[in-house]
């Protein structure tokens, strides 16, 4: 035999080899059941031959050393202590576990045959992963660090019982930079460090600076009313007090449209209202919320004196008790409305004060606006109510009693005088005024 025949069949005899050997693999490349390959590890445990649910219950083992872990957080000497079991830190096993089961199994045939002989020999260890839930996280880190936080303090406006200003400074607030806390808790876990962790805090700033209320410029009482109300009614002081609270401390920008529905809110059981006396189609009736009206109105006067624009405004059905004629502003919600606009160029500030049956609502502004404002209402017509008589069966015959008292019907109107340091600046209508005359009710016998 020639030396070229031995030469080719050496070759094919080495071809075939190799091919047997591609083959071998390929087939198990393509078709083993998708288990861990020999020789991988995880912190020193044995993956070998497990499948994905095997090897996240093998790695419990190491999930419940790292849960049992506390972690030292340190601030100017200060130490905290972290439990990783209740801080929302956990193995982050299902990743883990599929990168050990792509081991020696990505890229082409050649690099995973490559792969597959050095997990052999050398062996491969899967880097322990950690996942965190943030939120509890963010909880755990807040309690043992609440010592160290606070919360920025906006700066604000403060007044006396002689209506003297006094500005309240801000103050930048401080709180631990969770981000970086958690990257670094990350980390050393990862590594399976147990080193002290230093804390940083960032600086919250407030939303309002005192620079902010100073350019203000509020310095300056614009207008007060106040008006008072039967403390013993419980239910209705006590949605008088709610209502009031929602206007007290308002800062209103120039051009500001501010609208009492919006402010106020629904006035329901759901928002905190109780039931009292509510006008109802010329009636008086238990409702949700009743009382709000008289913040409403409260409110309306203190804003005619203050020189304010006024936007929108209507009056009840008939007359109420607490103001004079034509100067009430009722409201029911997503229904009717009470707006006005703040026309100077500076903030105004609203302060309500509710004490023993008296509601005062102040508005505050700058002294540049500050203006002298009468204001003069008049009857312009009456209309006398209407005598009903309805049969009654349980009355003796001829018997009369008066079911409903009867009250006049009033069209009111009214004039604001604004003066600005003595000099008549303008006067001005006021929305008109219809109360609806109530009817006199009286059962009679049949």
């Amino acid at each position: 035999m020639s030396k070229r025949v031995k030469l080719l069949s050496l070759i094919t005899a080495a071809a075939f080899i190799v091919i047997n050997i591609l083959f071998v693999d390929v087939n198990f490349f393509l078709f083993a059941p998708k288990k861990i390959l020999p020789g991988v590890t995880a912190r020193g445990i044995d993956l070998s031959g497990l499948n994905l649910n095997e090897g996240m219950d093998k790695l419990k083992e190491l999930e419940d050393e790292i849960r049992k872990t506390t972690l030292e957080l340190s601030y100017k000497g200060n130490t905290y202590q972290l439990p990783v079991m209740t801080s929302g830190i956990h193995l982050d096993k299902k990743n883990m576990i599929q990168e050990a089961l792509n081991a020696g199994r990505q890229g082409t045939l050649w690099e995973r045959w490559s792969a597959q002989r050095h997990i052999e020999k050398e062996g491969f260890e899967i880097p322990v992963k950690i996942c965190i839930d943030k939120e509890a996280f963010s909880q755990s880190i807040e309690a043992i660090t609440s010592d160290i936080e606070r919360k920025p303090r906006n700066a604000a406006i403060e007044i006396n019982n002689k209506n003297e200003i006094e500005i309240i400074s801000s103050r930048e607030g401080l709180k631990v930079d969770q981000g970086q806390l958690y990257k670094n808790i990350i980390d050393i876990l990862e590594k399976g460090d147990t080193k002290q962790i230093n804390l940083k805090l960032m600086k919250i700033e407030p939303e309002i600076s005192t620079n902010e209320i100073k350019k203000m410029e509020i310095n300056e009482l614009l207008g007060v009313y106040r008006t008072v109300f039967n403390n013993n009614n419980k239910a209705r002081a006590y949605n008088i007090r709610v209502a009031a609270s929602t206007l007290n401390g308002l800062l209103i920008p120039p051009n500001k449209i501010v609208s009492f529905n919006e402010i106020v809110g629904p006035r329901d059981s759901t928002t905190g209202y109780k039931d009292a006396g509510v006008i109802v189609n010329n009636e008086l009736i238990q409702g949700p919320g009743g009382g709000v009206c008289q913040v409403s109105t409260t409110l309306y006067n203190s804003v005619l004196l203050s020189g304010l624009e006024i936007i929108e405004r209507s009056n009840h059905s008939i007359p109420v008790n607490y103001v004079p004629i034509g100067r009430d502003a009722t409201v029911v919600y997503n229904n009717i409305d009470f707006k006005f606009r703040n026309n100077t160029e500076k903030y105004i500030y609203i302060r309500t004060v509710v004490s023993e049956g008296t509601l005062t609502i102040k508005i505050f502004g700058n002294k540049d606006y500050k203006r002298n404002v009468s204001i003069q209402t008049w009857v312009t017509e009456t209309s006398e109510p209407k005598v009903i008589y309805k049969k009654d069966s349980n009355l003796y015959k001829g018997q009369e009693i008066v079911k409903q008292e009867g009250a006049k019907g009033y069209l009111a109107e009214g004039i604001r005088i604004i003066y600005n340091n003595d000099v008549l600046e303008k006067t001005e209508s006021l929305p008109k005024s219809k109360y609806n005359p109530v009817n006199r009710v009286i059962y009679i016998g049949d």
